[in-house]
């Protein structure tokens, strides 16, 4: 049998930033599939705030209806606060992890909303 010890004594729940613009840092994007079969770009970016939760920004894919401009254009902007290249595109490995885009830097203007089902959370209203 192995033993974990951890120490959990001066762990803090995370507390939303107040609303403002803010530099983070993409952590990771994974391609996942909604309840309804659509897929999504599910990116996870870091708050340069002290105790700040992770933000959890959804991104459509194209599903071959009249929304797809809409879906392009909402990752291209992401793209482009990231300073990756539309030439670069996204690339996958059979996994569904992103190849290449952990750490990059963006600035982004940050929200405050309340949501039934997670509380109260920051989210993204948009890039910098």
């Amino acid at each position: 049998m192995t033993l974990l010890r951890l120490n959990i004594a001066g762990v803090k729940e995370p507390e939303v930033v107040a609303k403002g613009e803010y530099q983070v840092k993409l952590v990771g994007v994974e391609l996942r599939t909604s309840k309804s079969g659509g897929q999504y770009l599910n990116a996870s970016v870091a708050v340069d705030a002290e105790n700040a939760p992770l933000i959890f920004h959804v991104m459509m894919l194209p599903a071959g209806d009249e929304h797809d401009n809409l879906r392009l254009l909402n990752i291209k902007r992401f793209c482009n606060a990231f300073g990756i290249s539309e030439d670069d595109g996204f690339e996958f490995d059979t996994e569904n992890k992103m190849i290449g885009v952990k750490n990059l830097r963006a600035s982004a203007f940050i929200d405050v909303e309340e949501d039934p089902e997670y509380g109260t959370r920051n989210v993204i209203k948009r890039w910098a």
